[in-house]
């Protein structure tokens, strides 16, 4: 298990809202601005909603792992 699984439900979905982040930063343009807002708009609820049948799923699932951002959501 890698590291970001141990504290993250979807660990991946964080790393694509960076990278559309960082991508807004770079351009410094609306349309990154755009992209990022829409990243972050679409994965995370999805991030949330798997979070949440993680936890529904299985019974030894850890209470410590968060849905999108470690120790926060």
């Amino acid at each position: 298990m890698t590291m970001a699984f141990r504290y993250l439900s979807c660990p991946n979905y964080l790393g694509e809202m960076l990278e559309w982040c960082g991508r807004a930063l770079a351009t410094w343009s609306p349309a990154g601005l755009a992209f990022f807002l829409y990243a972050v708009a679409n994965l995370a609820p999805r991030a949330l909603a798997n979070h949440r049948w993680y936890r529904r799923r299985f019974d030894d699932y850890p209470n410590r792992r968060k849905a999108l951002i470690p120790g926060v959501v």
